[in-house]
């Protein structure tokens, strides 16, 4: 059984987007691991309470939900994929081309995802293949088809 979990997220210049995974059982560890490498708030969650917003923008390399990080997950028994994205990543998640992100500065986040994340074939992800910085338009990312 699977649970289709969404995130919507708001930068400090008030633009908004709306991350949707396919999950094994819920969020578990993912939001905080998110979180922790995002320049964005997560102001709601298919999982609780819609919350208020505080604080200032956000003054980082990456200040807006336009800019993406794009990680790839792969279940390796089927070669089936999943992706996760992070809007308005923190500078520090990529290596020193500032496009292509550092795997051992998402150790967390990676450990989070393999643990509860759905490929297409609905296997769980068990390998983190890669992930790069993306301008995207505001809106709609998923990490799995929607039907």
């Amino acid at each position: 059984m699977s649970d289709r979990g969404f995130l919507i997220y708001v930068d400090g210049q008030g633009e908004e987007t709306m991350h949707m995974m396919v999950l094994n059982t819920g969020f578990g560890s993912i939001i905080s691991a998110i979180q922790a490498v995002t320049n964005a708030l997560i102001r709601e969650s298919s999982i609780g309470a819609r919350s208020s917003i505080s604080g200032s923008p956000v003054v980082a390399t990456y200040p807006t939900v336009r800019q993406t990080a794009n990680l790839l997950f792969r279940d390796s028994t089927t070669g089936s994929t999943a992706r996760v994205y992070v809007p308005a990543p923190v500078a520090g998640i990529f290596l020193p081309d500032g496009v292509t992100v550092d795997p051992s500065t998402i150790t967390s986040l990676i450990t989070a995802v393999t643990a509860q994340v759905l490929a297409g074939s609905g296997n769980l992800v068990d390998t983190f293949v890669g992930g790069q910085l993306e301008a995207t338009r505001v809106g709609l990312l998923n990490s799995a088809p929607l039907f």
